[in-house]
């Protein structure tokens, strides 16, 4: 990407580099050179630089090898509005909705929400603003609130396709396949869902077992997106269970050439080989800091598609992890192997997707360790389900050992028990710098500014504190 800009006698340039390459840097006036230099560029790599012009009226500005160019008399500015209009003190509704949208684009949900249920009061029929709150509510994994506003909209439009894709992966999701297949049905009339709308169709076929029905529709998928990666996986799985090794084997090496992290086409491999070797290529892709989150990954969306044993075989390889053993346990309806999850360490362990909720809505009524609740409430919290969260928070009372637990409770809630809940995360863990952090900020936002000078200012955890942080509390020691 170039970037000129003339001002003052002087052009500013700038170069973004998309790839590695060679490049040459020339400014010429007239036929002349008033600037030339080679560089080296690596993928982001970023080159600025500034040249005097000398009077001179015209110029150009080439970059050979990355095949940029412009010239002063050839105006090539876009002619896209950038500067906001004005706005008018009043929102008007349309207004408010396109707000709620870029709320939602910018994974703002909660606020998002509250926009689009603003929309609905000053126009109970606005139809975007019910799919939108439809899909926000599928996200929150509130089934029976999301098909309530895309059942609305489909009572005034049977057939506006957002609405009935949203009803239709809410159905899957509730395992209501026939009314699930309806849905996509219709959403695939429109172009805009037609490939994911028939994958969605092949995952359900495959679910009821009906392999030649579900590569039907995963084929109609990819004849509208050919890199829809859920129908890919989805053939690729198909030809194993039709006991297709050569075919199977060509769709898993077709996705390898689209997307070589595609780690669910290495695991296929593995599946039709059970080779040592194979699963070791397949293991050896996996390289990030959290390599159990891409074995359960991999392990859910087999159990998306109905494929519990395969589900399973993949946990079974993953790294321990009281979220792996969690789910280990419910998918094999053993809940004795909970017991592992109750003794070990709650630290680092963030569930968020709404899939696990219902492994652990399983734990929980199976064991009453609090470690079980606690893991649930970040799962709700992670969906926005913050009202079910705020529950389980409080109904845990003084049970928990792990300070952890007292500080997101005491954020969640911000009531009159937060106070305290901050100073029992401080007794649990006084050596740890952020419980310190929480507690001295909570009471400057009380008032109470110099509360902290009766704390013991040797302790490690409060020097800690002290180093790191860059607030008033500094000043007041």
């Amino acid at each position: 990407m170039l970037n000129v800009v003339s001002e003052n006698g002087k052009l500013t340039i700038g170069i973004n580099a998309l790839a590695a390459v060679d490049a040459t840097v020339e400014v010429t006036s007239r036929g002349k050179i008033l600037f030339t230099e080679e560089k080296k560029f690596k993928p982001m790599d970023v080159f600025t630089t500034t040249v005097a012009l000398n009077g001179a009226g015209s110029y150009a500005v080439s970059v050979r090898g990355m095949d940029l160019s412009l010239q002063s008399d050839d105006d090539k500015s876009l002619k896209r509005p950038f500067a906001e209009k004005v706005r008018s003190n009043q929102l008007t509704n349309e207004e408010l909705f396109n707000e709620a949208l870029e709320q939602k684009e910018f994974r703002e949900y909660i606020p998002a929400k509250k926009m689009f249920l603003k929309c609905l009061r000053n126009d109970s029929l606005h139809l975007g603003a019910l799919t939108n709150l439809a899909e926000l509510c599928y996200r929150s994994a509130e089934f029976d609130s999301a098909l309530r506003y895309a059942n609305r909209v489909l009572r005034l439009d049977a057939y506006e396709p957002g609405a009935n894709y949203i009803a239709g992966i809410t159905y899957k999701a509730q395992e209501d396949f026939i009314n699930a297949l309806e849905a996509f049905g219709w959403a695939a009339r429109a172009m805009g869902y037609r490939s994911a709308a028939y994958a969605e169709m092949a995952s359900v076929a495959l679910q009821q077992g009906n392999l030649l029905l579900a590569e039907h529709y995963a084929t109609l998928s990819l004849d509208y997106n050919r890199y829809n990666f859920t129908a890919l996986h989805l053939l690729s799985v198909i030809a194993r269970k039709m006991n297709n090794p050569v075919r199977a084997a060509e769709r898993s090496t077709m996705i390898g050439r689209l997307d070589p992290l595609d780690h669910f086409a290495q695991y296929e491999k593995y599946l039709l080989t059970k080779s040592a070797t194979d699963f070791a290529k397949f293991e050896s892709t996996i390289t990030n800091e959290f390599p159990y989150q891409s074995y359960l990954e991999i392990a859910l969306e087999y159990f998306s598609y109905g494929l519990r044993d395969e589900a399973l075989g993949v946990i079974d390889h993953a790294p321990d992890h009281p979220e792996i053993l969690i789910w280990k346990a419910y998918l094999r309806g053993n809940a004795t192997d909970l017991e592992v999850v109750a003794k070990a360490s709650p630290a680092f362990v963030f569930p968020y997707r709404p899939e696990t909720l219902r492994a652990l809505e399983w734990a929980v009524s199976q064991n009453n360790n609090w470690k079980f609740k606690y893991y649930l409430a970040l799962n709700l919290l992670a969906v926005q389900q913050t009202g079910a969260a705020s529950q389980l928070f409080r109904a845990l009372e003084q049970t928990p050992d792990y300070a952890p637990f007292y500080q997101a409770r005491a954020r969640l809630l911000m009531d009159t028990t937060d106070l305290a809940d901050l100073e029992r995360a401080n007794r649990l863990a006084p050596d740890h710098w952020r419980t310190w952090h929480d507690l001295i900020a909570r009471h400057e936002r009380l008032g109470q500014i110099k509360k902290h000078l009766q704390y013991p200012r040797r302790r490690p955890g409060y020097l800690k504190m002290i180093t790191r942080s860059g607030s008033n509390m500094q000043r007041h020691c």
